[in-house]
């Protein structure tokens, strides 16, 4: 249990409310310097590739901690203390991070630091953040989020004093590592139960249901052996019309009455459409491309190349575009489900890596999904196959939102604390 300070007083901010009466409401522009890179425009990707070095080059990308590369001099060098960075456009504006040592910015990149001794780095940088998220709140959805020097300088926060800022943010350290941990924990369970449902399906979809049966070669080297009363062949084989592509037309607006037009992007990992990325066709034009149920649907470039999806009556009348490969069953030899779960196995993977063109943009063509060779047993069999993976597969999904559930209350209340913590809604000067 969290004490609290034992006197507050209105602090006349809205983001802080009441904050306890020793600390002082103070501007950030008193305190608080921003500058941005002088060679912001000079170190594009051709510039850093052509300067190689030790020095991080920090930009607005999410991968790799924002570092867009590392060349061979710096601009800045604000050693072990640090100094706060923010993009200043786009999602990621007013989003900090902490920063050391000697390092360069890109354009629309931002550095926050205090040249007066009164200020703790950690402590603005975790004091910042319900500032900066109460700022973020007020821009409008259909506003590009934006960060201006100016608009810093203005903002007010709460200043304990010297020693106190230690203490909070020493407490914060902790905690967050410790809840950290725990995120880091449950995502690393979430990437364990995706890697066995992976190994459970390439295992029924090639060996089947029962053990010790007497098995045979597919003559198919990333398929290994199968049951001996199975057969494996060619995709196209199983297919009740020739594969087909996609429309190449505009999508128009939500018009529930047109048939919905499913592209690459509706698709999600899990099988399934987004809700809120509805898009439809015209008849006229939908009706070359019109779907049935059970028909699967293949991605043939770019970064979701492989990725299939089952569609079903229940949604709705739909077409299909372009970068999408339809691929209609022929259900007395293959049931739809058993080759969407196909899919969704490690040897279809390889033969994808294994198939695709090295170039611009990667491509699985039409003749390339329907060369592939499939295992397969008797029509009964699959579906014996596919009603035991639906059950088995049900469990690690509910599991899966059970972790990210409890990931996402994890992450709700580390921004609670910091909150807390930093507006002195709880005293933690005895526990840090």
């Amino acid at each position: 249990m969290m004490n609290h300070y034992p006197e507050y007083k209105p602090s006349g901010v809205e983001w802080l409310g009441e904050v306890p009466t020793h600390w002082q409401i103070k501007k950030a522009g008193w305190y608080l310097s921003a500058e941005k890179g002088s060679r912001a425009s000079e170190l594009t990707k051709e510039y850093c590739g052509q300067n190689e070095g030790e020095f991080p080059v920090y930009s607005g990308q999410t991968g790799n901690s924002g570092v867009m590369a590392k060349i061979d001099s710096h601009e800045f060098d604000f050693g072990n203390e640090g100094v706060l960075f923010s993009t200043t456009v786009g999602a990621k504006a007013m989003h900090l991070s902490h920063i050391k040592g000697k390092f360069s910015l890109s354009q629309n990149c931002m550095i926050i630091h205090s040249p007066s001794d009164a200020l703790f780095t950690r402590f603005y940088y975790y004091h910042l953040d319900p500032l900066f998220k109460y700022e973020r709140g007020l821009i409008p959805d259909h506003m590009q989020a934006s960060f201006r020097m100016e608009d810093l300088y203005e903002y007010k926060f709460a200043l304990p004093d010297l020693m106190e800022q230690k203490a909070i943010a020493h407490f914060l350290d902790l905690e967050t590592a410790r809840i950290d941990n725990l995120i880091s924990e449950k995502e690393s369970f979430i990437q364990l139960l995706q890697e066995k449902r992976q190994v459970l399906i390439s295992h029924v979809v090639t060996k089947g249901l029962v053990d010790n049966v007497k098995m045979k070669p597919s003559g198919v080297e990333w398929i290994g052996e199968i049951p001996e009363h199975w057969v494996c062949n060619r995709l196209k084989q199983n297919l009740s019309e020739t594969m087909m592509y996609g429309a190449n037309e505009a999508a128009l607006d939500s018009n529930l009455s047109h048939p919905r037009y499913i592209r690459i992007t509706d698709m999600m990992n899990n099988g399934e459409l987004k809700k809120d990325s509805y898009k439809s066709l015209s008849p006229e034009l939908a009706k070359p491309y019109l779907l049935k149920d059970g028909d699967v649907l293949l991605a043939r470039s770019g970064a979701t190349v492989g990725k299939a999806f089952i569609y079903r009556d229940k949604f709705g009348e739909s077409c299909f575009a372009g970068y999408l490969i339809k691929a209609s069953v022929n259900r007395a030899k293959l049931v739809p489900q058993f080759l969407y779960y196909i899919t969704q196995s490690k040897f279809y993977w390889d033969y994808i890596g294994n198939s695709q063109i090295t170039a611009t943009i990667q491509n699985v063509s039409a003749e390339k999904y329907g060369n592939m060779y499939l295992p397969l047993p008797e029509i009964s069999e699959q579906e014996s196959i596919v009603g035991y993976l639906d059950i088995q597969l049900s469990k690690f999904k509910l599991l899966e939102q059970e972790t990210k559930s409890s990931i996402e209350l994890l992450k709700e209340h580390r921004t609670a604390l910091i909150s807390a913590a930093v507006t002195g809604k709880i005293d933690v000067r005895e526990v840090a």
